[in-house]
């Protein structure tokens, strides 16, 4: 079976049943097991990350990792000391709340849905920073990728130990060291 068929544009009914088997077979073969896979990974290292974390409660719920819209509840816990202060307590909620947000506004004004994704990656750039010495780059990658790499990302970065610069302030990190 050729790739570049099953995106073939579809002109009447008959290629429109020619269509479908195809399009089942590649969403069976391809689409799904991707998503289980990146769905696992970024489990995985939100776990570790939070069985790592020097917060008891954020220790304790390291579970929530595997478990879907609650992962993001966890993800907020994790980059909540690295906020600006009013949104150090409401990160978790915000995130928990994005999606489920999300998939009603999607489908009600498309525009205004596609919305609910930034504070993703906003919380990604926290975590990256908090974790990598190029959280940019992670950022600008899991961007492009419309957040595709965020998951190997995470994971890659599930046993690094938490970078004491990611705390400093950031008009000191530009400044040279002595």
């Amino acid at each position: 079976m050729n790739l570049l068929s099953v995106f073939a544009p579809i002109v009447n009914s008959d290629q429109l049943l020619l269509f479908l088997p195809k399009l089942i077979v590649f969403l069976l073969y391809f689409v799904i097991p991707l998503v289980f896979v990146c769905y696992i990974l970024y489990a995985l290292g939100l776990y570790k990350m939070a069985r790592r974390s020097a917060d008891k409660e954020t220790r304790r719920y390291a579970w929530f990792a595997f478990i879907p819209f609650l992962c993001c509840y966890l993800l907020g816990d994790l980059i909540k000391d690295d906020l600006p202060e009013p949104f150090t307590r409401k990160a978790k909620w915000i995130l928990l709340v994005a999606p489920i947000v999300g998939l009603i506004l999607v489908y009600l004004l498309p525009n205004i849905g596609a919305l609910t994704i930034v504070p993703f990656y906003m919380a990604y750039y926290y975590l990256y920073k908090k974790y990598a010495e190029r959280h940019i780059l992670l950022l600008v990658w899991t961007t492009v990728s419309g957040g595709l790499l965020a998951p190997f990302f995470i994971f890659g970065l599930r046993n690094r130990t938490v970078r004491t610069e990611a705390y400093m302030d950031e008009s000191s990190e530009a400044l040279p060291k002595a």
